[in-house]
């Protein structure tokens, strides 16, 4: 199914290409432009800039929705996905969305072409892993839909398809539009997602849709024989059986402090990574993870011999993101009525941001999906063997490392909710 345009996507890059000369717009040919190949050490550096962003991201927003969750809580988000789609929302924005955008992607503030370079470096590494590949466990996609009645400008469709986005203009209002918006999410994260809008919006406008996907094995698997119930203790002070998963004893990346513990597990594809940190003694909740979160970077690691016990997870979640984002500093500017002026010529406002997730955590490997839709409406040295036993609430980051995005995190004080059958 090609949402790009009726006519393809090499017609869209030539038009492009040919209007772009006549007007002389710089910025949006830079934004057409092919992909050039950088250096390992510059690749690693924009890494290490969109993994640090992406790290502030994830820990600020569970912790934004924290105090809206019931005890023995758990919060689940994508940051991947939710700097995916806004990178693309940014293309059409004003000065002040983009720079607001800037900010509540963990970016520390900057000039404006500091932040216009970022959002390139985004999108830039986002594009790595669009569609994915035999070779690559995991697949990011963008679909931005307007409804005609917000008059789309041509220059802008453009930019953003040159930019590796799915294009599509078709009214919103139509049961088939949100079904095919609602196909197109469904077919890129395999299912596991089957939809992410039940209705039309209520004010016609934008639609920005990103699908994330993600499926490998581990590295060392766990042993499935001597998965069994475990108790795990709640930050309540109850406990709950849950279904621990034990690991072989074997190489594993470990962390330690006092009050902390953490390992890296290693999935077959090298370029990702799944930290998981929980405390050694008492059950801690989300804010008291603070002083650990930047452990979800990987850095501190050691290789050590050692044995992983982890509760099985199956984790779903529907979250209402735009209160959080707000509070991070998006209110202001998304709600200007030339927020998205660089998209339509009509008033255009974000409304609404709704991410939906899907994760499996097994003996054998993780799956994973997330969904995040934006709708604008008009208006170390060797020791001792470690023993880790995630017995209490945790905090986890999957990581990819080629690109610094953050596919999955959160935090799970109840995984007795979340035991596979």
């Amino acid at each position: 199914m090609d949402f790009r345009s009726a006519y393809g996507r090499n017609v869209l890059r030539i038009g492009a290409i040919a209007l772009l000369a006549a007007t002389a717009q710089p910025s949006r040919a830079e934004i057409l432009q092919a992909p050039t190949k950088i250096s390992d050490e510059a690749s690693k550096s924009r890494a290490s800039a969109v993994l640090t962003a992406q790290t502030k991201l994830g820990s600020t927003l569970i912790q934004r929705l924290a105090p809206d969750k019931p005890d023995d809580h758990n919060i689940f988000v994508s940051p991947a996905s939710l700097a995916s789609i806004l990178a693309f929302v940014e293309l059409g924005g004003s000065d002040e969305l983009r720079l607001a955008i800037h900010r509540t992607l963990g970016y520390a503030p900057g000039a404006k072409s500091r932040a216009g370079q970022d959002m390139k470096e985004l999108r830039s590494n986002v594009a790595v892993r669009v569609g994915g590949s035999k070779d690559s466990p995991t697949s990011l996609a963008n679909l931005l839909v307007f409804d005609p009645s917000t008059k789309p400008r041509q220059m802008s469709l453009l930019a953003v398809s040159g930019a590796g986005a799915d294009v599509l203009v078709d009214d919103l209002a139509k049961t088939k539009t949100i079904e095919r918006i609602n196909q197109w999410v469904r077919e890129r994260t395999h299912d596991l997602i089957p939809s992410i809008l039940e209705e039309s919006p209520a004010t016609l406008g934008l639609v920005a849709i990103n699908a994330l996907y993600f499926k490998d094995k581990w590295k060392v698997p766990f042993d499935a024989a001597r998965t069994e119930p475990a108790p795990f203790a709640l930050q309540s002070g109850k406990t709950a059986d849950v279904m621990m998963m034990h690991s072989p004893s074997a190489k594993f990346a470990f962390r330690e402090s006092d009050r902390f513990i953490a390992a890296e597990l290693a999935y077959a594809n090298d370029d990702f990574r799944l930290v998981v940190v929980t405390t050694k003694s008492a059950p801690a909740g989300v804010s008291e993870f603070s002083e650990a979160s930047p452990w979800l970077y990987g850095d501190g690691f050691a290789e050590k011999s050692g044995e992983i016990f982890l509760p099985k997870l199956a984790i779903s979640t529907n979250e209402e993101m735009l209160g959080s984002l707000d509070a991070l500093g998006l209110k202001q500017a998304r709600r200007a009525p030339d927020a998205l002026r660089g998209f339509s010529p009509a008033s255009l406002a974000i409304s609404r941001v709704v991410q939906k997730l899907e994760l499996r955590v097994d003996e054998v490997g993780t799956e994973g999906a997330a969904a995040t839709a934006v709708i604008a409406t008009r208006s170390a040295v060797l020791g001792q063997p470690v023993r880790m036993v995630v017995d209490k609430p945790f905090m986890f980051a999957l990581r990819d490392q080629r690109t610094g995005l953050i596919l999955f995190m959160g935090y799970i004080g109840s995984p007795q909710k979340l035991a596979a059958k």
